[in-house]
């Protein structure tokens, strides 16, 4: 993925990379499923409001990938 300039400056492959290694961290095959299931988890969980909106973003467009 890329930045994406007109969001707010945000790395999304950044954020993606942290969800994907701690779902790789019992070496098992991951789907997009887990990966927005990692971020919802994430989204819940943090008190960052850009870090939540983030989150928001990605599942969006991962949820459009998968349909």
């Amino acid at each position: 993925m890329k930045k994406d300039d007109t969001r707010s400056n945000v790395d999304f492959s950044e954020l993606i990379g942290h969800v994907v290694v701690d779902l790789l961290a019992p070496a098992r095959i991951i789907t997009i499923h887990d990966i927005i299931d990692s971020l919802h988890s994430v989204m819940e969980l943090t008190e960052n409001n850009t870090t939540r909106q983030n989150c928001k973003i990605l599942i969006e467009m991962l949820a459009r990938k998968m349909h």
